[in-house]
């Protein structure tokens, strides 16, 4: 088994990049997503430790669309397909070219700062709404980004999920071939593990600010995985692991 241990929202806050340094500098981490629209400095110090962090580590895209859907200030968090705002058809209507427009913006504000985009995945998930991935992944083809996150189980319909592979299949973007959340990891009802290569998303933070963070930093620094460690070497999703 091969995995990806990604760390969200790398340049949030400091107390989250901090986090996330440390288990990459100690080999527990190996990719990272990174924010560009939430606090300005975070984002420059994040910009700055993935650059000397760049042959142990690959750093993608952690797309933040939250200004359109307000799913913090809201309640929701976008766990599933059917944990959506209340407007989300009508935003995505009116505001189409707008969202496919900050999604370029994102896309060039990071490579802007010299950063190599790994892969995108989505800040609640929200690169897999159907309506907000149809907009994404021609994009992704556009601007030479070839690989995303995917969780199958974000869909509420083989219906969906289907129309969802047919999209990221057609314009041939990567994806891994399971997903966890290290939150079920730590707790213990994530679903066995099979053959090939996995992601699992990571939230981690050095002080508690609430949704696991804590816990999740913890769990890893102290041998969670199996005491696995995982070096992230191409854009291929390809993971070598050493104990």
């Amino acid at each position: 088994m091969k995995i990806i241990v990604n760390g969200d929202d790398f340049g949030m806050r400091d107390t989250i990049n901090e986090s996330i340094v440390e288990l990459v500098e100690a080999g527990i981490m190996s990719s990272a997503t990174i924010m560009v629209k939430r606090d300005g400095g975070a984002f420059n110090r994040a910009v700055r430790e993935a650059k000397r962090l760049s042959n142990r580590a690959s750093f993608g895209l952690h797309l933040d669309l939250d200004e359109f859907f307000l799913f913090d200030e809201t309640g929701h968090f976008g766990n599933d397909e059917d944990d959506r705002a209340e407007n989300f058809q009508e935003i995505i209507s009116v505001k189409k070219e707008i969202i496919r427009k900050d999604i370029i913006l994102q896309i060039k504000s990071l490579r802007g700062c010299g950063i190599t985009i790994s892969h995108i995945d989505g800040h609640h998930f929200i690169h897999q709404f159907l309506e907000v991935l149809e907009l994404i992944v021609p994009l992704l083809r556009e601007q030479s980004i070839s690989a995303m996150r995917f969780h199958r189980d974000f869909y509420r319909t083989q219906d969906n999920r289907e129309r969802a592979e047919s999209i990221i299949r057609k314009n041939e973007v990567r994806t891994p071939g399971a997903f966890f959340d290290l939150g079920r990891i730590a707790s213990g009802t994530a679903p066995a593990w099979g053959s090939g290569i996995a992601e699992v998303m990571a939230h981690t933070e050095i002080e508690d600010h609430g949704y696991g963070r804590l816990g999740q930093y913890h769990f890893l620094r102290n041998g969670g995985l199996g005491g696995v460690r995982a070096t992230f070497h191409d854009l291929e999703f390809s993971v070598d692991m050493f104990t």
